[in-house]
């Protein structure tokens, strides 16, 4: 553990021991403990497009997560949370939360740990959070991530915000590539503000930036030819949504819900320029790239009363990241996401997250354009089955190599990219049976069936078809 890190995890405990103990406020400290049990399977077949000898991969993950929340008065509040994966097979883990895939590695990971004191008595509103927290916003667009970072809130009736400084700090991953130690030098500044500017309906505003401080290796040094720091950029994003609930009666539609992500970022970036060395690198020199991009999501989910026991939510969607038509130069319009973003969610009506734009080729939103329509269909007050069909088309051709999860190239003269198919299937497994369990508060199963066929702009590929499975079981204690 580094010696920044070690001294911010003091911080935060003596943060905690002070400000419970100090505050005249005078409660019982409250403590609430709980565990949640994972069993994942997944199984994918051909993410390379029968461009590479592979037989598909498959793997099992046991995953035990427990939290520790509570408050020491009336004031002050806490949580620790950890967990710990054991992986089997070849192909790692995902975690549905965040979107992130694991390893193959079995870890032990610290993935929060915060104070928070909302005591100022001049304004209740105000409270202020020390420690590694999680950041996320609904459509997780912009973060869906845990960062050690210092942030104030406000929230009030009809406004909402916060603003966050803060960096990761040490590893807090057992194991190894979890975390490359250039991460540790990325300030990032971000805030939102929501306003409720009339009932049910939201406009939001939401800012970051991203510091990268790492530094780069000068002319003359060789750096590692698999592992090196290749690039340091700094960015600033902005962006607005619209959101809320059309509340004007149709005879078979339900109130349908809509929001409109409007994005725009700017920057710079330095970027090594390298020559072969053996199994090394050389470093000749660097260069800086302007960065401009922008990015529009849409999205509108109607619930339709079919009958009085079938009420389907029916879901549209488009989504766009800008990209660039001369790689040359150097000017990149390629749209960049936050590097906090998830792009998973849970749509209106699914009880469980989804991946926005896509199980199997899951991408993320630069030189795309993604239409999407779907349905969830609630089979019983416990079963949902979901539908989700999406259509992918890069905006630019040219300088365009590989896409998301897909281990294949494409051939940088067309656009389209393909379709994807997601099929979800989910359970809550002691509601459906009529179970009522003593120990176990919720048991719930999901399975996530997705498929993706290649478009003309795989070339030789094209017609191909990557296949993923996911099964997950939670028992939450």
């Amino acid at each position: 553990m580094k010696c920044s890190g070690s001294k911010f995890v003091l911080l935060t405990c003596a943060a905690l021991s002070c400000a419970s103990f100090s505050h005249s406020a005078v409660a019982e400290p409250k403590v609430n403990l709980s565990v949640n049990l994972k069993a994942q399977v997944e199984f994918s077949d051909d993410l390379s497009l029968e461009t590479q000898d592979e037989n598909g991969t498959d793997s099992q993950t046991l995953e035990l997560k427990t939290k520790l929340d509570g408050s020491f008065n009336e004031d002050v509040s806490f949580l620790l949370e950890a967990r710990g994966v054991k992986n089997y097979g070849e192909g790692g883990s995902f975690d549905s939360d965040t979107g992130e895939f694991s390893g193959e590695d079995d870890y032990l990971e610290l993935r929060q740990y915060w104070v928070d004191y909302h005591g100022f008595d001049s304004y209740k509103p105000l409270s202020v959070r020390l420690g590694r927290q999680r950041f996320r916003e609904d459509y997780g667009l912009w973060w869906n991530r845990d960062l050690d970072a210092v942030r104030l809130t406000h929230d009030a009736t009809l406004f909402k915000s916060f603003v966050a400084i803060g960096q990761n700090l040490m590893e807090y991953r057992t194991g190894d590539g979890a975390y490359n130690e250039d991460d540790e030098r990325i300030l990032r500044v971000i805030g939102e503000a929501s306003w409720q500017w009339k009932p049910e309906q939201f406009i939001e505003g939401r800012a970051a930036y991203q510091n990268d401080h790492s530094g780069l290796e000068s002319a003359g040094d060789e750096v590692d030819g698999d592992d090196f720091d290749a690039d340091d950029a700094d960015i600033v994003w902005l962006g607005v949504r619209a959101k809320g609930t059309i509340t004007e009666a149709v005879d078979f539609i339900e109130k349908p819900q809509y929001r409109v992500d409007v994005i725009g970022m700017a920057g710079t970036e330095d970027s090594l320029l390298t020559t072969s060395s053996g199994e090394n690198r050389l470093v000749t020199g660097d260069e800086e790239t302007d960065l401009r991009g922008w990015a529009v999501d849409l999205g509108l989910d109607v619930p339709v009363n079919v009958s009085p026991s079938l009420q389907p939510i029916f879901h549209v969607g488009y989504a766009y990241g800008s990209g660039d038509d001369d790689a040359s130069d150097n000017d990149d319009h390629n749209f960049r996401q936050t590097g906090l973003d998830s792009n998973s969610s849970h749509l209106s009506g699914f009880p469980s997250s989804t991946d926005n734009y896509g199980s199997v080729l899951h991408p993320d939103l630069s030189n795309l354009h993604i239409a999407t329509v779907g349905v969830d269909v609630p089979v019983t007050d416990a079963l949902d089955i979901a539908g989700f069909y999406h259509y992918y088309a890069l905006a630019e051709a040219e300088g365009s190599t590989s896409v998301g999860a897909i281990d294949a190239d494409v051939n940088g003269e067309d656009t389209d990219l393909g379709h994807g198919l997601d099929l979800m299937f989910n359970l809550d497994v002691a509601e459906q049976f009529n179970y009522d369990p003593v120990i176990v508060d919720k048991i719930n199963l999901k399975t996530t069936l997705g498929g993706f066929r290649a478009g003309d702009a795989y070339g030789d590929a094209q017609d191909e078809t990557a296949l993923r499975a996911k099964i997950d079981l939670n028992v939450r204690f």
